[in-house]
């Protein structure tokens, strides 16, 4: 495959913090971060081999080596298993999306839903959590890894979702901004609630979970920079970082992450001819 400009990964910290710094600096893609849970090890997307493939590295991007050897050219969305021993990422081949398991350390690679997207893991490990395509849109899904059975979870165009405790979901609707709660516990329809504004997009990379804090992006205007805000269990939001907009245009595209201790944000840059994996990190 042969790319136009190169794609980065960066790191930052909240303030106070010292300048981005580059991860990664290949000529080619380097996106779609994802911190391990024990937040040592980094996992993201790279095109360094001649085609996308899930690569692993420390923290500062050093040391990385090539996990999958799939040969396709569009993976995306990484996301570590809650024990660390597997990642869950999305693979377009063939013209259809589906959702697939590589196993650390081996590589090995298990297809598991076909026209799939935004892959997310269960609190347990035990079940995934997708986006079906289909024809009005695409639907939330929930996919148990031992015994096959896949089940509606929500029945409206929605994207995103992660659990976030036993009979709720949080995720991003296609005709509405901001980030929304679903309590499945109930019988019946599902118990809908809007949990932030806005958060500059409805992309999958746009929010995160930390410690039952949610993170998301907010640019107040055109000609401000991206804040990266926090909203606490208490529903307040917090801004922890600035961006500047020339970096993190982009932002969404291609990737966002936090280490589990709140320290660092980790984004994937494009900024033609040249760019980079970026961590933004507490100093």
């Amino acid at each position: 495959a042969s790319w136009r400009y190169a794609i980065d990964l960066w790191r930052s910290d909240p303030p106070p913090a010292a300048p981005p710094q580059k991860v990664s600096a290949s000529t080619t893609l380097d996106a779609f971060p994802a911190l391990a849970p024990t937040g040592d090890s980094l996992a993201f997307v790279s095109a360094r081999s001649g085609t996308a493939e899930i690569w692993v590295a420390d923290v500062r991007g050093n040391g990385a080596r090539q996990l999958t050897r799939l040969g396709h050219n569009a993976l995306r969305n990484v996301a570590w298993a809650p024990d660390g021993s597997s990642l869950l990422f999305e693979s377009v081949h063939d013209g259809r999306t589906r959702v697939c398991r590589a196993t650390l350390p081996s590589g090995s690679v298990l297809p598991l839903v076909q026209d799939a997207a935004n892959p997310t893991w269960s609190l347990d490990g035990t079940a995934i959590l997708y986006t079906a395509h289909n024809d009005s849109g695409g639907e939330i899904r929930r996919y148990h890894l031992t015994s096959g059975v896949d089940e509606r979870v929500l029945d409206m165009v929605s994207y995103g979702a992660r659990e976030i405790e036993s009979g709720a979901i949080l995720f991003t609707r296609r005709d509405d901004t901001g980030l929304w709660r679903a309590d499945l516990s109930r019988e019946g329809p599902p118990v809908l609630g809007r949990v932030v504004e806005n958060t500059a997009g409805k992309e999958l990379s746009s929010w995160s979970l930390i410690g039952g804090d949610i993170y998301y992006l907010r640019r107040p205007n055109l000609a401000s920079d991206y804040d990266v805000m926090r909203v606490d269990a208490g529903g307040d939001a917090h801004r922890v970082a600035s961006i500047p907009t020339e970096i993190v245009s982009p932002f969404q595209r291609f990737g966002f992450a936090l280490a589990p201790d709140d320290n660092a944000i980790y984004y994937g840059h494009l900024n033609p001819p040249e760019s980079d994996l970026v961590v933004l990190e507490r100093s």
